[in-house]
């Protein structure tokens, strides 16, 4: 066959067909196999599937039985990939997304090659790290320039994690400003000597729509940098502020107050890890009443000393209730530094308000409410949570701890209590942000196998509670 004319069928008709076989394939490998033997069977064909082919090259497939096997593989097709698209421009044009594995030494010496030859790409995952520790005795700045470079070059790029890196002499703003289509970034444990918490300003020029911070710190002159820095940010449909201090409920309200579109498009606020001592009641109340199309939200409020938990409690009548017409999904976690903590604070400030609140938050569907002792020791005698205990088993109530029970007799809440509720570490949590796969990928280092660690303030391990789509 010569000639699009000469095909048995409409070329339209043969793109949907490779187009339907691309989006519902669930094996990459299967996939990868599928479209090669379609570019095989005659130029006319290779023509339409060549651009599928190229889009998400697999790198890391699913049909090796062992290690030996499965590196062998990978450094092959790794090493093909690279010598196509450094060789022919177009065909490395159409890599759209692409996922290395961070368990090959190879990836490490050849990722800059292959993302500099594949400028459009949009997501890209498993890179180990892509700046070199300013710390270690050879340090190598050209060796760092290159990789600023790689990934500055990606103007396509719409997904990125940016954790544990060093950037020296190299700034935030001037990588951000090279990613105008970005749509969803995630920074943590960020070293970077020239960017300062103002440098965020410049994410005000893409389209971000998902922002995540867990364990970031960037250096500033005064406290109030860290609250203009989130309030100059875009209009966001997911804010994440995870073990990043300085930030307050306040200032998300601030950060709301923008604009009626940063109030109307946030759609899920984290905010995870903070004091509770610098984030009221009060406070909450008022950033729910700022984001009238807010769909879930998850807060875990720190509590380190018997002054912060004695001077949490509230009479009801000066607390504004917490409204929403929107909300569907509520978590609130109360993390104790000891467990005499724990038991000292009954918590009840929180549920009288939230009882007195259910009846103007119409839409909420989950309830979740935990408590977290971030210590090994014993911690029998902490029973929290007894008012919405006891709610449940009110006559008229419209909470219940039974999914069977939901949409009968007025239950339309679903009451999950955790009696302790485990926090994943910052690492941990970033670690998964940085685990992309394919097209669903993101930029990112991504670490071995993590052992199970306490940090200095004794933080263990993970178990969500809100569940609700980001």
């Amino acid at each position: 066959m010569s000639s699009l004319s000469q095909l048995p069928l409409p070329a339209e008709l043969i793109h949907e067909v490779i187009r339907h076989l691309h989006d519902s394939s669930d094996c990459p490998t299967c996939l990868q196999t599928d479209l090669s033997a379609i570019c095989s069977s005659s130029s006319i064909l290779s023509a339409i599937a060549t651009p599928y082919l190229y889009a998400n090259p697999v790198l890391v497939s699913s049909h090796d039985d062992d290690s030996e096997e499965s590196s062998s593989s990978y450094e092959r097709r790794l090493f093909a990939l690279q010598q196509t698209v450094s060789k022919t421009s177009a065909l490395g044009a159409l890599v759209q997304h692409l996922q290395f594995s961070h368990e090959q030494p190879t990836t490490a010496t050849l990722w800059k090659d292959v993302v500099s030859a594949t400028p459009h790409l949009r997501t890209l995952s498993g890179v180990e790290t892509f700046f070199p520790d300013a710390d270690e005795e050879e340090f190598d700045s050209d060796a760092a320039s290159s990789s600023f470079a790689a990934l500055s070059g990606l103007t396509r790029l719409q997904t990125a994690v940016v954790h544990d890196e060093t950037l020296t002499d190299l700034s935030l703003a001037s990588l951000f400003a090279s990613w105008p289509s970005l749509e969803t970034l995630a920074l943590g444990s960020v070293i970077a000597d020239d960017s300062r918490y103002s440098d965020l300003a410049t994410l005000s020029r893409t389209k971000l729509k998902h922002l995540y911070f867990t364990d970031f710190d960037l250096d500033y002159t005064r406290p109030s940098e860290r609250d203009d820095a989130l309030a100059a940010l875009p209009p966001l449909k997911t804010l994440s502020i995870d073990y990043t201090f300085g930030f307050t409920l306040l200032s998300v309200s601030r950060f709301l107050s923008q604009s009626p579109l940063h109030a109307a498009r946030l759609r899920n606020l984290e905010f995870r890890r903070q004091m509770r001592k610098d984030n009221t009641l009060s406070d909450l109340s008022a950033t729910l009443a700022a984001a009238p199309n807010l769909q879930s939200l998850d807060v875990a409020l720190s509590v380190y000393s018997k002054d912060e938990s004695a001077t949490h409690y509230y009479s009801l009548d000066d607390l504004p209730l917490l409204q929403s017409t929107s909300l569907r999904a509520l978590s609130y976690s109360t993390i104790y530094a000891t467990p005499d903590l724990a038991i000292a604070d009954s918590g009840d400030d929180f549920e009288r308000l939230l009882i007195a609140s259910l009846p103007a938050l119409p839409k909420l569907e989950k309830l979740c409410v935990g408590t977290v002792v971030k210590t090994r020791e014993d911690a029998l005698g902490v029973n929290m949570w007894t008012a919405l205990r006891d709610e449940v088993e009110r006559v008229g109530s419209v909470l219940t701890t039974d999914p069977e029970a939901l949409g009968k007799g007025g239950k339309r809440v679903l009451l999950v209590v955790e009696d302790e509720v485990k926090m994943e570490m910052a690492a941990e949590r970033m670690s998964e942000l940085k685990r992309g796969l394919g097209r669903g990928g993101v930029v990112c280092a991504v670490s071995g196998p993590e052992e199970e660690c306490v940090d200095e303030e004794g933080l263990e391990g993970e178990k969500e509670c809100a569940g609700e789509e980001v």
